[in-house]
């Protein structure tokens, strides 16, 4: 009996996703957990960031400083995209264009270009390429 519930706990749950948008899935605190900018691997300080995802909203707290501003997701292009507005900081008013995918729910990834540079079609960060690839992980 225990093993019909949890198979139906676990349908459920994916169900729950699945019908959630990927804006609903994003919501809640994440953290950084690799990283790469310009083809060259984030450590310390530059790894260790906290984002928040609040509606449309979110927060990035990076080594003391806090950024924010909006997102807006298209869950239909292929790779999926993601085109954040930062409000303040040295990016505020330009769009950054990305791509990103959500991984079991607990996961997912992005990818950026620099401000004012074509959106990436791969999830990879070349040397030379300007590109911000990111993983992150739900805090718990």
């Amino acid at each position: 009996m225990r093993l019909v519930w949890s198979a139906l706990i676990v349908c459920a749950l994916s169900a729950t996703l699945d019908a959630a948008g990927d804006a609903d899935t994003m919501q809640g605190f994440w953290k950084r957990i690799a990283g790469i900018r310009d083809g060259k691997p984030m450590t310390g300080s530059e790894l260790d960031a906290r984002i928040a995802i609040e509606g449309d909203r979110y927060t990035l707290t990076q080594a003391g400083s806090t950024s924010s501003g909006t997102f807006r997701l298209n869950e239909t292009a292929q790779p999926k995209t993601i085109d954040l507005m930062p409000e303040d900081g040295p990016d505020q008013g330009k769009p950054l264009l990305g791509i990103y995918e959500i991984r079991a729910g607990n996961r997912h990834r992005v990818c950026f270009a620099a401000p004012g540079a074509a959106r990436p079609s791969k999830f990879e960060s070349k040397p030379g390429s300007g590109y911000l690839f990111e993983e992150l992980e739900r805090l718990k």
